[in-house]
């Protein structure tokens, strides 16, 4: 009944915003982060019913063979890279600090990106500290630009230089808009949802970061599908939503 009435409720809306200046539909990217830890539950992730951009640590037990499972069905994989925190919080082999020198970043940036087959961009994992940190982010967008990768900046803090580097470096690139899941309560991911929602109404793309907690893979499986029929979104890989200079692989 509940599940009924939710139809009707978003049909009712549709039908009242609706307008020809609507028949575009707004774009909506999901990005599920920290994939690789645990081979059934990041294989529902992959699984999801809409395209999902992917984004894997690196030096997780399962990341290459998930991430070669990701390709097989077609769905865009980024590197969740490692970068260093103001808490200090482990990173892993593969993590970046600011006080490294170039050629230490560039030997674990580079195998990061070789330990997650068919990244075709980069976001943040953490990141406070080195989001922050001019000559870090200058670094990061000149690799990337050589490696012919994009940026999303996952704004884990709100004043990142990451995507404004991206910008002036034209380094293509885009933001987080929504976390989908800081909180695994019903209402909470039915809220966030929402504001995403209508975030992509009024912007005409949004971009959502969420995570393959069981209770966020439940959500997802029941509301995409709900919200491709009666929304006026379209869910998109992230690198349709990317701003600044094309790659030429697009």
């Amino acid at each position: 009944m509940r599940l009924v009435l939710f139809c009707l409720l978003y049909s009712v809306a549709c039908l009242v915003h609706a307008t020809e200046a609507q028949i575009s539909k707004a774009k909506v990217a999901i990005i599920i982060d920290d994939l690789g830890y645990n081979l059934s539950r990041d294989r529902q992730a992959i699984d999801l019913p809409v395209p999902v951009t992917l984004a894997f640590l690196p030096d997780r037990n399962y990341t290459q063979v998930l991430a070669r499972y990701a390709h097989s069905k077609g769905k865009a994989i980024m590197l969740h890279l490692p970068m260093e925190s103001e808490s200090g919080f482990p990173m892993g082999e593969y993590g970046l600090k600011v006080d490294m020198s170039d050629e230490q970043k560039r030997q674990k940036l580079d195998e990061a990106l070789a330990a997650v087959p068919y990244a075709t961009g980069v976001n943040n994992h953490m990141g406070s500290r080195m989001t922050r940190d001019q000559e870090s982010m200058s670094w990061l967008m000149e690799e990337l630009n050589r490696h012919q990768l994009f940026f999303v900046d996952s704004l884990t803090v709100a004043d990142s230089l990451g995507w404004k580097t991206a910008e002036s470096t034209n380094t293509p690139y885009a933001t987080r808009t929504v976390f989908l899941d800081n909180d695994l309560d019903s209402q909470s991911l039915d809220r966030q949802f929402e504001v995403l929602m209508e975030k992509a109404r009024k912007n005409g793309s949004a971009i959502a970061i969420a995570h393959p907690h069981p209770e966020t893979l439940r959500f997802l499986r029941m509301r995409l599908p709900l919200a491709q029929q009666y929304e006026l979104v379209t869910f998109v890989y992230v690198d349709k939503l990317l701003l600044g200079k094309a790659i030429a692989s697009q």
